[in-house]
């Protein structure tokens, strides 16, 4: 596993190359090569693990997201982060949130952080930290989804990494951080 730990506040520290090839977590983010990023599946860069259906995956069918939620989570930090509880600001935010005004706030997100062609700090701009995520609820449903950059986006999704996005791409990505607040049960204000 690719993790560490502080040692005082025991603390997993969340990276997209960890991963737990052991319990069927993998890291299908392509090696740090240019090769490497010239198609955008892959097999885990640790153990080889080949057991995404990417060409499912990458047909976008949000009526299949049950499966692709299933896909997502093979991955160490897709899974961490469809796992991991949210902070107490978070959750105070959804609370004070309707559905609408989040779905118009993840879009407004994507559109800005990922829909441009060469997004400002693009693989850093969406914080791992627990310090950083406090009060940002969207961070925690761009990173379950691989809605968080457009590296992340090109190999899961195969979104292009130095292009415009298409409103349907942009539509895409948000109904998939939507789907992980509705599969997540979150309460949002009425």
């Amino acid at each position: 596993m690719s993790t560490s730990d502080t040692s005082a506040a025991n603390v997993v520290q969340i990276s997209c190359r960890g991963s737990d090839c052991a319990n069927d977590l993998h890291c299908y983010r392509p090696k740090p090569t240019a090769k490497a990023w010239k198609s955008p599946t892959g097999d885990c860069q640790y153990c080889g693990d080949s057991s995404v259906d990417w060409v499912r995956v990458q047909h976008h069918d949000l009526k299949d997201v049950d499966a692709l939620k299933l896909s997502l989570q093979k991955e160490w930090i897709r899974r961490v982060f469809w796992e991991k509880p949210l902070d107490q600001k978070s959750l105070e935010s959804l609370a004070k949130t309707s559905y609408d005004e989040l779905r118009e706030k993840v879009r407004k997100d994507i559109a800005k952080g990922l829909g441009v062609p060469r997004p400002f700090k693009d693989g850093q701009r969406v914080p791992t930290e627990d310090e950083k995520l406090e009060g940002h609820p969207i961070f925690y449903a761009q990173h379950a989804t691989a809605a968080c950059c457009k590296k992340c986006a090109f190999y899961w999704w195969g979104f292009p990494r130095e292009a415009q996005y298409s409103t349907e791409q942009i539509d895409f990505l948000t109904e998939m951080c939507m789907f992980f607040f509705e599969a997540r049960q979150f309460t949002l204000k009425k």
